[in-house]
């Protein structure tokens, strides 16, 4: 019952801007908490959330782009790619290769993509965590400008 009667009044307080903007929280707990007023309830914070994060950059003017070889952290894998054809019909094929004894073997299959200008990606949702792998990227027919990122979900 006097848990009801707080948030009630809190909930008024806070539409009729009584409360200083500090104390006007996402929710009645937060805001009762940031007032002085202790309701005894157990406020916990958002879990850490899960992001991209890049292993690799890089872009080039010519017509390949090939990546150094980076560790994977992750399963999942993506590959984000920027490429410019200037209207002349120029697409971009991407892949992973992956690294076993020294040597690069491919590891997805190609993915060809138009050169609009807007961001491409190609995910891998199974990829080898701790296994070493790179981005191959060519365009066709023509060379042009082409950036492109690896990066890991996690």
């Amino acid at each position: 019952m006097m848990r009801k009667l707080i948030y009630t009044i809190a909930t008024g307080a806070i539409t009729a801007g009584l409360l200083a903007p500090a104390a006007q929280a996402s929710t009645p707990e937060l805001a009762l908490a940031s007032a002085g007023t202790s309701v005894g309830v157990n406020i916990k914070a958002p879990a850490a959330a899960d992001r991209w994060f890049t292993l690799w950059s890089g872009q080039t003017k010519g017509k390949t782009l090939i990546g150094p070889g980076r560790n994977n952290k992750a399963r999942v894998l993506q590959a984000v790619i920027q490429c410019w054809s200037g209207g002349d019909g120029t697409r971009a094929t991407v892949r992973f290769d992956r690294r076993r004894l020294g040597v690069y073997y491919r590891a997805s299959k190609p993915r060809t993509f138009p050169c609009d200008g807007t961001k491409k990606y190609y995910r891998v949702s199974s990829a080898r965590i701790g296994t070493v792998y790179r981005v191959n990227l060519w365009l066709s027919p023509k060379s042009h400008t082409v950036m492109a990122w690896m990066q890991n979900y996690g």
